[in-house]
């Protein structure tokens, strides 16, 4: 059997014959050679050539539909990096051209080291001082697995034969998925391989899954939702109240770490792998349902007076949240209302949610036609609609365009009309 082609993207398919399943490629797509430097180029089949067999998979897929779930793969994406991606004909159709930016996947003088983490694994910590707003580092993914393969679930029946029936196909489907996943990590190129077996790795029976479970990331690409591995966020732990955020810009397929508060040298850098603002039980559970581990960091390690003062003040947060969202109150009332806000999530240290507090905030100064408050606010929600959201997201333009001006936004047009 012939050898893949270097640097072209490669469409492998499950295909079953006489009981016993093949992968194949089904098509050989435009080779990266012939297009501009490391972009995730589709073009015209080629031909194809075949791939050793796998372990049987009973019945198989069904073959040429574009609902068959395929690997892809470009060893040469993002500067040689390599990417696998599992998803559909139809699907794969909007990686094409994708370009990572320049500075993704730098890891050539990173400002921090990886060291072990006691009761954590391993984890980074900053080998300098890094300042809110300091990219800390952006990776691309090398693998992305499409959620309506790999996400699990399904609908109730009564009827016990379907209830059995449909679990028997379930499994089935799921075999063939674990197949493609591991198939997809054995296409990357072997400095990824490398990095992928070395990422921390839940107890289980299937080596791939349980590496991919515990360290993915859910990951929304044009109104579809990928798990993305990327290995170098998988060394990030969790805080509940972190010092840095991440945002994932699906246009160029790269996830971009911003230090959310100032990070002294040797301080561990984290993040939040759920919603911080809950009170500490719903964090513990939380935690524990998904990723299996009791949260020790410094909010969950309160003592009990000091952890019932904390839940009140994000119960607080949320009440006010919904209070301005409602418009309840008058409106020379509302910038009172946001300041509040704002200054529970500082005492919580909710830096991550803290970008709704000052966009609420410049809003009712704004209405307000309170100028040097409209400004102090607006600059700070820019600055944290952009490390949350990424720079093109609504809130981050809005507010650098009302701290650019805000005498000829519609808020102080209309507070003048009033």
């Amino acid at each position: 059997m012939g050898a893949p082609a270097p640097r072209a993207i490669l469409l492998l398919s499950a295909a079953a014959s006489l009981g016993q399943a093949y992968f194949q490629i089904a098509k050989e797509l435009l080779p990266l050679a012939q297009t501009p430097p490391h972009p995730l180029v589709l073009g015209e089949p080629g031909p194809a050539c075949a791939v050793s067999p796998l372990t049987p998979l009973g019945s198989g897929l069904a073959q040429n539909t574009s609902d068959d779930f395929l690997v892809y793969h470009s060893p040469g994406f993002a500067g040689g990096r390599g990417i696998s991606i599992v998803t559909t004909p139809a699907r794969i159709q909007r990686f094409a051209k994708v370009r990572p930016p320049s500075y993704a996947n730098d890891f050539s003088s990173p400002p921090y080291e990886e060291r072990p983490m006691p009761g954590k694994g391993r984890g980074l910590v900053a080998t300098k001082t890094l300042h809110r707003g300091d990219r800390i580092f952006a990776d691309t993914p090398i693998l992305l697995l499409d959620a309506e393969a790999f996400g699990g679930g399904g609908d109730d029946d009564d009827d016990d034969e379907e209830v059995e029936g449909a679990e028997v196909q379930e499994e089935h489907e799921d075999d063939i998925h674990r197949e493609l996943a591991a198939l997809a990590v054995s296409k990357l190129p072997p400095a990824m391989q490398r990095q992928f077996w070395n990422l921390h790795a839940q107890a289980g029976d299937d080596a791939v899954m349980d590496r991919i479970d515990p360290n993915a990331f859910e990951l929304h690409i044009g109104g579809d939702t990928f798990f993305g591995v990327l290995p170098e966020m998988a060394r990030l732990n969790h805080d509940c109240r972190p010092n840095a955020v991440y945002s994932f810009d699906a246009a160029t397929l790269t996830q971009r770490v911003h230090a959310l508060a100032d990070i002294a040298p040797g301080e561990e850098i984290s993040i939040t792998y759920i919603s911080p603002a809950q009170s500490r039980a719903e964090r513990l559970e939380a935690l524990r349902a998904s990723w299996g581990f009791e949260c020790s960091c410094s909010a969950c390690s309160l003592p009990p007076e000091l952890t019932a003062l904390s839940d009140r003040r994000v119960a607080e947060t949320e009440r006010l949240l919904e209070r301005l969202k409602r418009g309840e109150d008058e409106q020379t009332q509302k910038p009172q209302v946001a300041e509040a806000l704002v200054s529970l999530f500082r005492q919580e240290r909710l830096w991550a949610d803290a970008h709704e507090g000052w966009v609420l905030a410049a809003r009712a100064y704004c209405a307000a036609s309170n100028y040097w408050d409209t400004l102090r606010h607006a600059h700070l929600a820019a600055e944290a609609s952009a490390l949350w959201g990424g720079a093109g997201s609504p809130d981050a333009v809005e507010m650098a365009r009302l701290a650019e001006a805000p005498e000829g936004e519609a808020c102080w047009m209309k507070a003048v009309e009033s």
